[in-house]
């Protein structure tokens, strides 16, 4: 019992990606990398973050610039119809890359989950927008 309530405190307060993506909604507003009112933001945030660390993918195929716009377009769909978006990669050395963008307006996976801007008191003006928050982008041992 002690072991799970140690590792819920380490996961809530971590930027360890969740099991479910859905679930970065309940880790704290310091974790959001970024919020959009529109997909087609948050696809070119998704988009800088994976050409930021494109040369660093350990595969090429997933350096190449059409596989990197591949990546962009599918991300626009999903976030058009209120899902979320999960980019990983292996980078060079044992690394590995995770960028996560999350809607909540509301989430579709999990709607009762607030986005965790609008908890937040210092971004008052964050409420629960369609193009979601953005979370990881960066790269870590094992997984972010």
């Amino acid at each position: 019992m002690e072991r799970r309530r140690r590792a819920v405190a380490e996961f809530s307060g971590s930027d360890v990606p969740p099991a479910e993506t859905a679930l970065w909604l309940l880790k704290p507003a310091r974790l959001v990398r970024g919020t959009w009112p529109s997909s087609e933001q948050a696809v070119v945030w998704l988009g800088e973050r994976l050409r930021e660390h494109a040369p660093r993918f350990f595969s090429a195929s997933e350096r190449d610039p059409v596989r990197l716009k591949q990546h962009a377009s599918v991300a626009r769909e999903r976030l058009d119809w209120g899902g979320d978006v999960v980019v990983a990669v292996y980078l060079r050395q044992p690394l590995f890359l995770s960028v996560s963008v999350v809607t909540c307006s509301p989430n579709r996976a999990a709607p009762h989950l607030p986005c965790p801007l609008a908890q937040d008191h210092r971004h008052p003006q964050a409420e629960r927008r369609p193009g979601g928050v953005g979370g990881g982008g960066g790269g870590g041992r094992g997984s972010r």
